[in-house]
C-alpha cells in the first residue's frame, strides 16, 4: 500500500524525461511530489482511523455475538422450562386420573353387590328384596352418575347413564341395565389408569 504512490511517482518521472524537456518534469515532477505526499497522508490518516477504530469494532462484535448467545441460552431455557411444566403437568394429571380411578372402585364393588343379590333374589322370586335391590340400584346410579359429572363432565356422565344392555331394548331389564352400568363403569376406570379419560377442567 506504501510502495504503490511511490512506484507511480518513479514511471511518472521517467516518463517525462523521457516526453519534455526537464524543466517541464521537473515542474511535473514537483505536482506528482505533492499529490503523492496528500494520497499517501490520506493513506495514513485512513490507516490510524481503521488501526484505532478497530478494537471498538472488535468490542462490538464480541458483544453482539454474547447479546446472541444470551438471548438463545434464554430462549432454550424458557423452552426447557415449558417442556418441564408440561411433562409435570402430565404426571399430575395422571397421578389425578389414577387417584381417581381408586376412588371409584368402591362404587364398583357396591354395583356388583346389587347384582348379586338381586340376581339371587330374583331366584328365589323374592319380590321385597327385588324391590329392595332396585331401589339400591337406583340410588347408586344417581350417586354415580352425578360423582362423574363433576369429575368428567356431564358427556362422560350420560355415556354412563346409558346403560344399555347388550341383548335387552332399555325398560325391559332393569337388572340387566344395572349390570351394564356396572361394566361401563369398569371400562371408564381403566380409561382413567391408561389417561384416556381426561378430567374435567375448572375455572379457577
Amino acid at each position: 500500500m506504501f510502495l504503490f504512490p511511490v512506484i507511480i511517482f518513479v514511471v511518472t518521472l521517467v516518463f517525462f524525461q523521457v516526453a519534455t524537456s526537464r524543466s517541464e518534469a521537473r515542474s511535473q515532477f514537483l505536482w506528482w511530489v505533492i499529490s503523492g505526499v496528500v494520497t499517501l497522508a490520506a493513506v495514513c490518516a485512513l490507516f490510524f482511523v481503521f488501526l484505532v477504530a478497530a478494537p471498538y469494532r472488535v468490542a462490538r462484535i464480541a458483544r453482539d455475538a454474547a447479546a446472541a448467545q444470551a438471548a438463545t441460552a434464554a430462549a432454550q431455557l424458557a423452552t426447557a422450562r415449558a417442556d418441564a411444566d408440561a411433562q409435570r403437568q402430565r404426571l399430575d394429571d395422571r397421578r389425578r386420573q389414577q387417584e381417581k380411578a381408586d376412588e371409584y372402585t368402591p362404587w364398583i364393588n357396591s354395583g356388583r353387590d346389587i347384582m348379586v343379590h338381586w340376581a339371587d333374589a330374583q331366584l328365589r322370586g323374592n319380590q321385597q328384596g327385588m324391590i329392595t335391590q332396585r331401589d339400591a340400584s337406583r340410588a347408586w346410579l344417581k350417586d354415580v352418575r352425578t360423582r362423574i359429572d363433576a369429575d368428567f363432565g356431564s358427556q362422560v356422565a350420560a355415556r354412563f347413564n346409558f346403560g344399555r344392555p347388550s341383548d335387552t331394548p332399555i325398560g325391559f331389564s332393569e337388572p340387566k341395565e344395572h349390570e351394564a352400568r356396572v361394566a361401563e363403569l369398569i371400562r371408564m376406570t381403566g380409561e382413567m389408569r391408561e389417561g384416556h379419560l381426561s378430567l374435567r377442567v375448572r375455572n379457577p
